[in-house]
């Protein structure tokens, strides 16, 4: 059903080359940074009228900070931007239950991957312990793992490249 959605993937077109700069102008405009405006206005409002108390803000604010190491340690440090910096960057590929090992996950992330190929850029993402078998088997490498691992080290940092044009 069309109505319903199954799968869902996020990403992120990042640095400073030509493709880079050209998709970003296309979604560039005065309506969607007004929107954007609106929305974190709203965020902070409701944030600090009913502030969470569901959650454990130092268990919070550490994760934070292992997420703020890591994307510095793989992808924001001077010499991984020289690097890594004209990337594709999944943010989140979501597959329902109901609808898993059907292909879509692959099917999505093989658009990227043609995208990346097609501007000769990498795709990096960050792996749960389901989706690194995906990606794994997708050619993606392991870069490493999350500095802050609950339990046993899964998941981590992972990165495909394009296979070289002749």
């Amino acid at each position: 059903s069309p109505d319903k959605p199954v799968a869902y993937i996020q990403l992120s077109r990042l640095g400073d080359d030509e493709a880079a700069r050209q998709l970003i102008a296309a979604q560039d405009s005065l309506w969607c940074r007004v929107c954007h405006w609106m929305i974190q206005l709203r965020n902070s409002i409701v944030n600090y009228l009913w502030p969470d108390r569901s959650s454990d803000h130092d268990a919070v604010r550490r994760f934070g900070e292992s997420a703020k190491r890591d994307s510095e340690k793989y992808w924001e440090s001077e010499e991984m931007r020289a690097q890594y910096g004209n990337r594709w960057h999944v943010r989140g590929l979501v597959v329902s239950l109901s609808h898993q090992r059907r292909g879509i996950g692959r099917a999505l992330m093989g658009e990227v991957m043609s995208r990346a190929q097609r501007e000769g850029v990498v795709v990096g993402l960050e792996a749960s312990e389901d989706g690194e078998m995906l990606y794994q088997a997708m050619g993606f490498t392991m870069r490493g793992p999350f500095s802050m691992v609950i339990g046993s080290p899964v998941g981590g940092c992972m990165m495909w490249t394009p296979a070289q044009s002749e």
